[in-house]
Formats: structure tokens, C-alpha cells, sequence
């Protein structure tokens, strides 16, 4: 499982949203050689009670309890929390607690990260827990890295039997004609710059097509996740995110982000792919892929993120669209006061509306088409000095369609990006 990273927004560039078409490269101010090379120890983490996917990682439940923080250089504690949820034919949980914690006292940092949950049961009751908790946390002394890693699941029951995980780390039980969960599951990566650790105290893993719990081939379900990174004495840190679609009902999430990648702090390559989107409520689409691509070095910082789809379409041809491309790259010399930030490579081909087609090579930024019943907004932009972020098709239902209620908010295709000062 990936962390995601956070845009965050920090007043609009001077070019003006809308006065430039769509392909004209975004210059917010320029790299500034001059400046002097910044040292920077950058955190980012995740923690949250349960999240439920499907095959090729759409997330169709969750995360709940979400506490997260995403390459940030600031000292700060974050917490969240959520009721009992019901998560149908996968069971049902109590209630959730996350937080984050980050500190630094002369040349260490820290960043911890934990989740609890209360009254777990899963899959008919074939997995029960009277709580279910897991705390990461990563260290930094200097240039001296280290991580560690916790869960607990007291009262823990499986197929009917007791179950003593202890400190042993993944922890496999088979789950006959289902599939399997594992306990504990911990890993890492580490480099000269960078440390990640990440702690799941329960994953489930459905291996079997036709099984009793009705879940499908691919269901996966994380209960119990922290994750937790640091990167000290480093030049610059990425933050971004690329996707294929997203669906909410204002704060409710129907639908998590497809095909989700997101940036390393410190630079990196990430790719996700999905042959066919599955059950979004109200798109259907072919491949979708993501990528997210970054390097942090020689005083240089250099990001590009890429979603694209073909075959979309939305709410039954209320718009249609061959293909679609959000592109978000950000360049520049480490401590600058602006980097050079563009989406020249965002485009759209074969575009329709209500099955008329639409010549979109002309359209401003953010530009808003009408139609009963919904709003269609086209190459939804936004930007700073060191950041942006692309949506190219969002769609928001002023009445019922579909099964989806009138406030519901479709977006295709989004990528992000940011140079963390």
C-alpha cells in the first residue's frame, strides 16, 4: 500500500487561470540559480482503521479515520476519528482512532503514526478481534536512520480459533476456500536520504472466485495501518499525487482514486495501471495508468506526474471522451523563490456531449459547459509558485442520475504536483 501526498495550495501564480489556453507552459517566476542549496528533514504518514479494495487497488471502502500527512517540513500532530462502521458483506468494525505525531529537538526527529480500532469482525465472523491497534514510528539522528513497528489484536479469533500472533512479523493464516490473512506485516525501504516503515496489523486477502463471503476475486482488506517516513539533511521535497477517477457525494467517498500513485519525498518512480476501470458509479473506461516520476539531487528538483484513460464515459454518454491526459511537471533549483511549472501536456481527444461531438483544442482553463441537469467543467487548473494541479473532466450533478444523487462531484483524470519549500 502507497501513502498518498497532500497539494497544498499557497495563493494563485501571477498568469492569470483562464486568460492562457490550454498547452501555453506556466512560468511562475524561474529557477533561481543564485539561491543557496537548502537543508531540509521532510516527514510524511499515513494512518487510518480499515480500507477496503478490489482488484487492481480501487478502493471501494474506506480509508476510515484517515490521519495523514504528506512531505511537510513542519512539526505538527494530526488525529482523527470515526464511529463504528458497517462495511457489509466484508463485516463490520467499531469505532477508529488515528494520529500522527512529528518532533525534532536538535539534530533528532521523529515521526510516529498509529490506529486503533475497536470490536473488529470480519468476513461472517470468521476473523474477530476485541481491538486491533498498529504504531509505526522512524528516527532520524542526524544522518542516522532507524524504524520500528508494532500491532496488537487481543481476543483474537480465527475460523473459530484462538490465535497468538506475538511480536512475530507477517504472520500468514490460510483461510480454506477464501483465501488468506496476514498479521503484522511489516517492511521497509531505506536509502542514504530516506527511511519508510510501514505497519498493517491485519490483511486479508481474497484468493478464491466464488467464495461463501460473496467478495470478489481480488478483494483485499487492510484493518489497522500506519505508515511513517522522515528525510533528513536533503536539498528539496516532491509531493504529488496522479489518478484515473474519483466519485463523492460531498464528504462521502463512493468512489477512492483508481490506479493511484503518488510522489516519494525525495524522488522516485511509481507506476500503477488498470486494464479495464471496474465498478465506478457512473464512468466506464478502458486502461487507465499512472505515473509518478521525481528526482531530488545535484541542487536540482524535478517532478512529473501523468494519468491518462481512454474509452471514458460518464453517466451513460452525458460526456464521452476517447482520450484523456493530466500532466503536471514542476522543475527547478533547490531553495528557489519559483520553479518553472507547467501542464502543457494535459490534453483531450474525441471528446462528446450528450453524444454531440465537441471540439475542446480551444477551451480556457476551468472552462464550465451546462447541460440539464449537470455542469461540466473542462480542464479544471489550479497553481502557485511551486505547485499545480490538473483535472481534466469534472462533472457535477445539479439532479439525480444514475443512481446518484443530485451533489455528487465525478472527476476523470487528476494530477498534482509540489516543490515543498
Amino acid at each position: 500500500m502507497k501513502s498518498s501526498n497532500s497539494l497544498l495550495q499557497r495563493g494563485l501564480v501571477a498568469t492569470a487561470v483562464g486568460a492562457a489556453l490550454l498547452g501555453t507552459t506556466v512560468i511562475a517566476g524561474g529557477p533561481a540559480s543564485a539561491a543557496p542549496v537548502p537543508s531540509l528533514t521532510g516527514f510524511a504518514a499515513t494512518a487510518f482503521g480499515s480500507q477496503v479494495s478490489a482488484a487492481g487497488g480501487r478502493i471501494t471502502s474506506g480509508p476510515t479515520g484517515l490521519s495523514f500527512i504528506g512531505c511537510t517540513t513542519a512539526v505538527t500532530t494530526r488525529s482523527n476519528a470515526t464511529a463504528a462502521v458497517d462495511l457489509g458483506a466484508v463485516g463490520h468494525i467499531g469505532a477508529v482512532h488515528s494520529s500522527i505525531r512529528t518532533t525534532r529537538s536538535g539534530t533528532v526527529s521523529t515521526n510516529t503514526s498509529s490506529a486503533s480500532i475497536a470490536d473488529v469482525s470480519l468476513l461472517g465472523g470468521r476473523i474477530k478481534a476485541n481491538t486491533v491497534g498498529a504504531t509505526t514510528m522512524v528516527r532520524a539522528d542526524g544522518s542516522t536512520l532507524s524504524g520500528t513497528g508494532s500491532s496488537s489484536r487481543p481476543g483474537l479469533i480465527v475460523l473459530g480459533n484462538s490465535i497468538t500472533v506475538g511480536t512475530t512479523k507477517n504472520y500468514r493464516v490460510d483461510l480454506p476456500g477464501i483465501g488468506y490473512v496476514v498479521f503484522n506485516e511489516q517492511g521497509s525501504t531505506q536509502d542514504a536520504n530516506r527511511i519508510y516503515y510501514h505497519t498493517l496489523a491485519i490483511d486479508v486477502h481474497i484468493t478464491v472466485a466464488g467464495n461463501p463471503t460473496g467478495l470478489g476475486l481480488g478483494t483485499t482488506i487492510a484493518l489497522g495501518y500506519a505508515t511513517a517516513s522522515i528525510a533528513p539533511n536533503v536539498p528539496g521535497l516532491l509531493s504529488g499525487l496522479a489518478y484515473g477517477t474519483t466519485v463523492k457525494v460531498g464528504t462521502v467517498v463512493k468512489s477512492g482514486p483508481t490506479a493511484l500513485v503518488g510522489d516519494h519525498c525525495t524522488g522516485g518512480s511509481e507506476y500503477n495501471s488498470i486494464a479495464t476501470l471496474g465498478k465506478v458509479p457512473g464512468v466506464t473506461a478502458g486502461a487507465v495508468a499512472s505515473s509518478a516520476v521525481g528526482s531530488v539531487g545535484a541542487g536540482v528538483l524535478d517532478l512529473r506526474n501523468t494519468n491518462t484513460i481512454t474509452k471514458v464515459n460518464v453517466l451513460g454518454g452525458l460526456v464521452t471522451a476517447d482520450t484523456v491526459k493530466a500532466s503536471v511537471h514542476i522543475h527547478g533549483v533547490s531553495g528557489a523563490s519559483a520553479y518553472e511549472v507547467d501542464t502543457k501536456d494535459s490534453t483531450l481527444g474525441g471528446v462528446s456531449i450528450l453524444g454531440v461531438p465537441r471540439d475542446v483544442s480551444t477551451l480556457h482553463w476551468n472552462t464550465v459547459v451546462s447541460v440539464p441537469g449537470a455542469k461540466i467543467t473542462f480542464f479544471q487548473h489550479s497553481a502557485t509558485a511551486n505547485s499545480a494541479k490538473m483535472t481534466m473532466i469534472v462533472v457535477e450533478l445539479l439532479a439525480p442520475n444514475a443512481g446518484l444523487p443530485a451533489g455528487t462531484v465525478i472527476t476523470v483524470s487528476t494530477a498534482t504536483g509540489k516543490i515543498v519549500l
